[in-house]
């Protein structure tokens, strides 16, 4: 199993604790009400953000292993069984599942209107938000673990064919690709005109 807690930033102390049905491997979202979690038992849970409490809980098909992320009431989150779901944050309910062509373990990055992903397929995907339709899905020599960055109208990703890719975030269009002799995992990070990965 795995373990959510709450701690006080001041003490360290333990605010909650919860103890969650399945390993969590990824990182927790959180806004002013629910803390939202992917779980390895293949859920998705929010729980209340004050008392711990679970507030809801959707089944996916597959463990999850990407960190979820919320925009406008909504909560978007990968998971191995090809889907991206955009979840109802008060409910629960599913609002759209968008069925990509791998497992989805990176996690999402939003704008105003896109959701983008990066899948075991080798492609890096943009999806609308308000439909799960795929507006773009630009294809890499590997699988993408890496978490997508975006910045001025570029969205970096890295893949594990070694390169770190900038695309345009209307077209997917391949900028530019800088190569290394390792597989990108980690998730670049955009300071100015520089990106760090």
């Amino acid at each position: 199993g795995g373990l959510l807690a709450c701690l006080e930033v001041a003490s360290g102390e333990a605010v909650w604790r919860r103890e969650a049905r399945g390993e969590i491997s990824a990182s927790v979202a959180v806004d002013e009400r629910v803390v939202v979690a992917g779980c390895w038992d293949g859920h998705i849970a929010a729980l209340d953000a004050m008392t711990g409490d679970e507030v809801w809980r959707y089944k996916t098909q597959a463990p999850v292993s990407s960190s979820p992320c919320i925009g406008d009431g909504v909560a978007y989150c990968g998971s191995d069984d090809h889907g991206l779901y955009a979840l109802d944050l008060e409910s629960g309910g599913l609002v759209w599942r968008s069925d990509l062509g791998g497992q989805v373990r990176s996690s999402p990055a939003l704008t105003a209107d896109l959701v983008v992903v990066g899948s075991i397929d080798h492609r890096c995907y943009a999806v609308s938000r308000e439909t799960g339709e795929v507006a773009w899905a630009t294809p890499t020599e590997e699988e993408i673990m890496s978490s997508p960055s975006i910045s001025s109208s570029v969205v970096y990703v890295g893949s594990r064919d070694g390169a770190l890719y900038a695309l345009d975030l209307a077209t997917g269009e391949v900028l530019w690709k800088h190569t290394s002799a390792y597989g990108v995992y980690s998730s670049p990070a955009v300071a100015e005109q520089t990106v760090y990965v």
